[in-house]
């Protein structure tokens, strides 16, 4: 009645995460009551609750994918359904009185006990099974460079993670909540820590969501231009970050052999259009560069290519890919892979034609129609993987 098909897969999928959602269920309401005495006592159990409940979605996701797993059905109304029912009410409740076992019920509570124990313990052995996938292995970190640009809507949020599991994020976009969920779909679960937030520019779709990640994460350091704007989020991204550091083009340091440098904005560039005091990174593993455009416009992106060299293996797209950027910054940059943060359906009408063009030989990526872009190299190759 309310999706228009009928899932074949579902009775068995149930079946099989019925002993695990009894785990997941207690395990999270002592999450929620332990969380209201002692908020870390909560965190620690809810670390235990989201074992059973990634295994019941996990099942729920791969049975779904199987061939056949639901048909589609003509719609029906909800008097069609009630009368559904109805039917299979009238010929299922004299079956269960004249056919339901005639031993004795306390023989049938026994072996119902017994079974419960013995299902709920294979699946809390389920669930255990994967501490390894979903805990261990992500704690060595991936062993690779990898960047993970969000699916933010219409802004930037761009996720770092060396080989060795040093993250850090290069803006917020737009929102802080639909910030965090992103976050939580990409980092470990126990995972309450940041490395590093680089602020571009102070800029509601840059920096919006910053506020909240600093009070839900430990952020070790928070790195900007030192620019200011009248703004909401940016105040309230200075009143949570008091070590914060002050960047210019020149300033760099190195970690897990990934080098992060800072090509843009010169210390004497003016302030006068805060896209273009936006901080341009380079992130640098092996023979693979990044190279991160901020909402950086045509006059810092010429100046910035007689400065330097900008060409890179992957780009980010500078301002959503409208027409304020230079076509000959993007055949300077001659990207392999260029990705452009962008949210479905802008009023601003980002990417424009003309970038598209521009960049129609490049292997090209967009946030607003393949979700979560993820890049990931070893210092000499590239590999590409999207949300959809």
């Amino acid at each position: 009645m309310n999706f228009g098909q009928v899932s074949l897969i579902g009775p068995l999928a149930n079946v099989v995460v019925e002993p695990a959602f009894v785990l997941a269920f207690w395990l999270s309401a002592a999450t929620a009551v332990s969380g209201l005495v002692y908020e870390p006592a909560g965190q620690a159990v809810g670390v235990l609750a989201y074992y059973p409940l990634a295994f019941i979605t996990s099942i729920a996701r791969n049975a779904a994918a199987l061939p056949s797993a639901a048909i589609p059905v003509p719609s029906a109304s909800g008097s069609a359904a009630f009368f559904g029912y109805a039917v299979l009410a009238a010929f299922g409740w004299p079956a269960y009185r004249r056919l339901a076992p005639s031993a004795p019920q306390t023989v049938l509570r026994s072996d119902a006990r017994r079974r419960r124990r013995v299902l709920v313990g294979a699946a809390a052995g389920a669930c255990a099974v994967l501490v390894v996938p979903i805990s261990l292995l992500p704690a060595r970190g991936p062993g690779a460079l990898e960047m993970t640009v969000l699916d933010i809507g219409q802004g930037d949020a761009i996720l770092l993670t060396t080989p060795g599991g040093k993250r850090f994020l290069v803006d917020g976009g737009p929102s802080g909540i639909e910030l965090a969920r992103q976050l939580g779909a990409v980092l470990p679960h126990w995972e309450r820590s940041i490395d590093g937030v680089f602020v571009t520019h102070p800029q509601e779709d840059h920096i919006a969501g910053i506020p909240a990640i600093l009070d839900r994460y430990q952020v070790k350091t928070k790195r900007d231009t030192g620019v200011s704007a009248a703004i909401v989020s940016y105040g309230a991204y200075r009143s949570r970050a008091p070590n914060r550091i002050e960047v210019r083009a020149g300033d760099s340091f190195e970690i897990d052999r990934v080098r992060f440098e800072v090509l843009w904005p010169p210390a004497d560039y003016p302030e006068r259009d805060l896209n273009n005091t936006s901080i341009v990174l380079r992130v640098t593993y092996g023979e693979v560069r990044f190279l991160l455009t901020g909402d950086s416009e045509a006059p810092a992106q010429r100046a910035l290519m007689a400065a330097t060299d900008v060409s890179a293996s992957v780009l980010k797209v500078p301002h959503h890919g409208s027409k304020t950027t230079d076509p000959a910054f993007l055949s300077a940059a001659n990207p392999a892979v260029a990705i452009i943060s962008v949210g479905a359906d802008n009023r601003f009408g980002h990417p424009s034609r003309e970038t598209l063009d521009a960049l129609a030989n490049v292997r090209m990526f967009r946030t607003d129609l393949s979700g979560r872009v993820t890049v990931r190299t070893d210092g000499r190759r590239i590999a590409v993987t999207t949300e959809r």
